[in-house]
């Protein structure tokens, strides 16, 4: 840390540094955003009937996760 008039310089932490270039490279990049409107009707009904034969209840969440997965 050095002073110099009325302020005080001091070395950036290694963090901070790689955090400043990350919102420096997002200022380049247009960000989109969309929303989709799914019928999950039937995925819901699945995931019930699977609930009532198992006992086991699945993750609507976890479920979608995998869809994706598997789609991509």
């Amino acid at each position: 840390m050095k002073k110099s008039g009325t302020y005080t310089e001091e070395k950036i932490p290694k963090l901070r540094k790689i955090l400043i270039e990350n919102v420096e490279r997002g200022l380049f990049y247009t960000q989109m955003d969309g929303l989709v409107e799914i019928d999950v009707t039937k995925a819901l009904t699945i995931l019930k009937k699977h609930e009532k034969k198992t006992g086991e209840k699945l993750s609507f969440t976890g479920w979608i996760v995998k869809c994706v997965s598997q789609a991509v």
